[in-house]
């Protein structure tokens, strides 16, 4: 066990990853001019070495031609260690009954594809799965009544009853770009809840300023409306774990991606002993333990020691005679 722990603690600040993709959806004839977000988002990602694929989807057989390659998306180098992400930008509506969310390339457009079929195929890959929605209505959860596999997490640019704002407001995949660049050149690991808290902060900064600048509230609300709108989060899992998606660069063949800025320079100076009282070390606990371990904040430098003290049997047995009389 305390050589498992010692290389799960050499891979604490790098990712858990060997590879990642993304693919990135909007219609062929939306009218939004999506497309140089896109390209933008996607150089963001690439400092992650993470691949981005653009799929426009058709007019024709919208339905059909979506399902067909998320479903080949999910399927391909589906494994724990491949890291995934899907997007999709553009109009978005519901059904009248609220049961659904429906895609359009433009306002009013007879084409629609529904997003429930699609994130419901995300839920099943054995991959985590980072699920962005940048559209108006767009706030989902779950779809599935058991999201086996890995890690799926959700992030929408507002909830299932708002708009929000389009790519000349400064939109929620612009929002996104931006932070993940700046924590990039930070160096150190972003959860997706801390990147959504991140996009949440930058726009309250932004409205304070604009507000501050204006005569009356009714003044500041109609110039700086888009700044209300919040991104949503969700984790989709249902498996109960406190692991989330974290992003760094994932290593490749010809770099080590531990950042010297995420390591303490300076030989620690303190030292923190911490001792639990634990039931058996199973397979499953085996990992959280390690899980755990990754996750300590970066400010610890170092791994000094793992001690596990087996109960003695006589415990043991009184532990169980315990059992026996509070069951009778």
């Amino acid at each position: 066990m305390s050589i498992r722990l010692q290389q799960t603690w050499k891979e604490q600040h790098g990712s858990r990853y060997t590879s990642g993709r993304f693919l990135l959806v909007r219609w062929e004839s939306e009218d939004m001019g999506i497309a140089d977000e896109f390209a933008e988002f996607a150089q963001a990602l690439s400092l992650y070495n993470i691949d981005a694929e653009v799929f426009l989807i058709p007019d024709k057989s919208p339905q059909v031609a979506l399902n067909v390659k998320v479903a080949q998306f999910r399927d391909q180098d589906n494994c724990p260690t491949v890291l995934k992400g899907f997007m999709y930008s553009g109009h978005e509506t519901g059904d009248q009954y609220r049961t659904d969310s429906w895609w359009t390339p433009t306002i009013g457009s007879r084409y629609i594809v529904e997003s429930g079929p699609v994130q419901e195929m995300l839920e099943q890959s054995v991959s985590d799965v980072l699920i962005i929605y940048d559209a108006c209505q767009s706030a989902d959860s779950a779809r599935s009544e058991v999201v086996p596999g890995g890690v799926k997490e959700l992030i929408a640019a507002c909830c299932f009853s708002l708009l929000t704002s389009g790519v000349e407001d400064g939109s929620f995949t612009t929002y996104l770009t931006r932070i993940l660049r700046e924590e990039h050149a930070l160096g150190l690991p972003l959860s997706i809840s801390t990147l959504v808290s991140k996009v949440l902060s930058r726009k309250k900064t932004e409205w304070q300023r604009i507000a501050a600048g204006l005569n009356s509230p009714d003044q500041a609300t109609g110039a700086a409306v888009r700044f209300h709108t919040a991104p949503v989060y969700c984790k989709l899992s249902t498996k109960s774990s406190d692991r989330g998606i974290i992003l760094h660069p994932i290593q490749t063949s010809n770099m080590f991606t531990r950042s010297a800025k995420a390591i303490c320079t300076k030989s620690p100076s303190n030292e923190i002993s911490i001792s639990f009282r634990t039931s058996a070390l199973d397979t499953d606990s085996m990992k959280e333990w390690e899980e755990w371990i990754r996750t300590a904040p970066p400010s610890a430098a170092e791994f000094l020691n793992f001690k596990f003290t087996e109960a003695p049997s006589s415990s043991l047995k009184q532990i169980q005679d315990a059992m026996d009389i509070c069951s009778d």
